[in-house]
């Protein structure tokens, strides 16, 4: 798929989730967080100091809150940046550099789009093709931060 298709995409299938400083954009933003702690438990070991967390406690959480935001900003801004690969690929490693400190497993970085995907969902309906372009950006996207990853390990 073309990378305006994928953006364009990917993009249309946000508007579920809106950004802003509203209570219902923070609470859309937070519903990813929740739906990890719900669907996905065994993934509370990578959230250090939340790793007992329940659902509830998530909900209630201003880190999970300033998370969710920041998620999904950085979310938002990936099909926008797609069309741009050199800027797409600059915005993966930085990424990258970013979420250095929590030492994640390499696995986790191709297996988050499949998991927003569920999560996408559970918002609303996607087609195969949407769920494609995601996957296709996905794994543009982690391929790249591992890619990374390593070049920086062997450099150290």
């Amino acid at each position: 798929m073309n990378r305006q298709h994928v953006a364009k995409l990917c993009s249309e299938s946000l508007k579920v989730i809106p950004i802003g400083t509203s209570a219902e954009c923070i609470a859309a933003t937070l519903d990813f967080y929740i739906f990890i702690f719900t669907e996905h438990p065994e993934l509370r070991i990578h959230f250090k100091g939340a790793e007992t967390f329940t659902p509830e406690d998530v909900a209630n959480s201003e880190r999970f809150r300033k998370a969710g935001q920041r998620g999904m900003l950085g979310l938002h801004i990936l099909p926008t940046l797609y069309t741009d690969p050199d800027v797409f690929l600059g915005y993966a490693r930085e990424t990258t550099n970013r979420h250095r400190s929590y030492k994640m497993g390499n696995h986790l970085w191709h297996g988050f789009f499949p998991i927003f995907i569920d999560f996408l969902e559970t918002k609303q309906k996607l087609d195969n093709e949407t769920k494609d372009a995601w996957l296709q950006l996905g794994n543009e996207f982690a391929d790249e931060c591992l890619t990374y990853l390593a070049s920086n390990d062997r450099e150290q």
